[in-house]
């Protein structure tokens, strides 16, 4: 089986390289970009990607919104995770094929909301025994925005536990 592609996009090195890692060892493909300019670079150049996985606030040019609009340009529908300190930087309408993470989060977080997003399409990955999705615990941990987009949603994303 065919992996799924994870176009990731992220400026901090550290975390990159963390979640990279974290979802490769999940059986993913993942397709790294240092910041948003450089993920518009690639998603012209990519065949197909299955989910973004962007982070908001980046230099450059273009943020996660940008990012987001382009990849969906290329690949209608596409899945897409938001990871952001600051959910009032989201510009994009959420629906129910995006989730957004708030920072700080953990490998798992993002391990979780991935197998979630792409189960929900339709498209499984192959995760390895004990990875399997807790939609439960997911949306316990991440911040879940979707339609309709309320206020009050985005005022749990901001809860004052998650430090922006």
């Amino acid at each position: 089986m065919e992996k799924r592609r994870i176009l990731l996009v992220e400026d901090e090195m550290l975390i990159r390289a963390i979640v990279a890692e974290s979802l490769g060892d999940a059986g993913f493909e993942v397709v790294e970009a240092g910041n948003g300019d450089e993920a518009l670079a690639l998603i012209g150049r990519l065949e197909r990607v299955d989910l973004l996985l962007t982070d908001m606030q980046m230099p450059g040019k273009a943020d996660g919104n940008a990012v987001a609009a382009c990849a969906r340009h290329h690949f209608p529908r596409l899945p897409v995770i938001y990871v952001t300190g600051r959910p009032d930087s989201l510009t994009n309408p959420v629906g129910c094929d995006d989730l957004v993470i708030c920072k700080p989060f953990g490998p798992r977080e993002v391990i979780e909301a991935a197998v979630r997003l792409l189960a929900e399409w339709g498209k499984r990955p192959a995760v390895p025994s004990g990875q399997e999705s807790r939609s439960e615990t997911l949306r316990d941990r991440a911040c879940r925005v979707g339609p309709p987009h309320r206020e009050d949603e985005l005022a749990v994303a901001a809860r004052p536990d998650r430090p922006g």
